[in-house]
């Protein structure tokens, strides 16, 4: 009447703390919810979830037991329930239908750098990986191990991951890729394999690579032909042509009677004028 009156609904904060009062919830407090607390049961310690007086009383309050799937699922509070053994491999908590409904979900699908760097699970990739060109590292066979190297499989060719198969300019100068007999390719650009020379190119100072023809289309030559050394600007040591002689370019050899005469080789003649 005088405007005393007790505190009969209790604030929000009193509500949550349950400050106002330990007693039996009234209708509002089960509608909106609120308990007072109790000693929780054995089992809540081991879930770490607390327990109302009983299911009808939880399910009206929004607090449970987890007793009831079925309860879980309409108030979106769910029990850690017992790890299957692919979840304990992967150490993960696996979603239940409405958590994923809900958008509760464990990381099932890996990011995109989980699967570059394989640390999601190591596994057999599923199908969407295969796609994804995501797969997990292989043992490498003896010729990866030799050239330190990843064998693409054919879906990964097929992507366009593929291993440096083919040597770059570089390596094939420098002959880094691999020791083998050079390629159609690599004889068309004029990369060949080191060998050891034959006494007559040790002589000469030539290399000589695998056959004349072949010699022609790389640049290289092993002095066969005096025709072929023109065109490259190579000689062999051999007796002068006429050319070779107007210009005086000539290799050392027994003098001629005419160099002779010349006084070339050592008598004091006159010349001819």
């Amino acid at each position: 009447m005088r405007g005393i009156h007790r505190p009969h609904s209790p604030s929000s904060t009193e509500k949550m703390r349950d400050i106002h009062r330990p007693h039996r919830p009234s209708s509002t407090e089960k509608t909106r919810g609120i308990h007072r607390p109790h000693s929780p049961s054995s089992t809540e310690k081991m879930r770490g979830f607390h327990r109302s007086h009983s299911p009808s009383t939880e399910k009206m309050r929004g607090f449970h037991r987890s007793h009831s799937p079925s309860t879980e699922k309409m108030r979106g509070f769910h029990r850690p329930h017992r790890p299957s053994s692919t979840e304990k491999t992967r150490g993960i908590h696996r979603p239940s239908s409405t958590e994923k409904t809900r958008g509760i979900h464990r990381p099932h699908r890996p990011s995109s750098t989980e699967k570059t760097r394989d640390i999601h699970r190591p596994h057999r990739p599923s199908s969407t990986e295969k796609t994804r060109g995501i797969h997990r590292p292989h043992r490498p066979s003896s010729t990866e191990k030799t050239r330190g190297i990843h064998r693409p499989s054919s879906t990964e060719k097929m992507r366009g991951i593929h291993r440096p198969h083919r040597p770059s300019s570089t390596e094939k100068t420098r002959d880094i890729h691999r020791p083998h007999r050079p390629s159609s390719t690599e004889k068309t650009r004029g990369i060949h394999r080191p060998h050891s020379p034959s006494s007559t190119e040790k002589m000469r100072g030539f290399h000589r690579s695998h056959s004349p023809s072949t010699e022609k289309m790389r640049g290289f030559h092993r002095s066969h032909s005096p025709s072929t050394e023109k065109m490259r600007g190579f000689h062999r040591p051999h007796r002068p042509s006429s050319t070779e002689k107007t210009r005086g370019i000539h290799r050392p050899h027994r003098p001629s009677s005419t160099e002779k005469m010349r006084d070339i080789h050592g008598l004091q003649l006159p010349s001819v004028l």
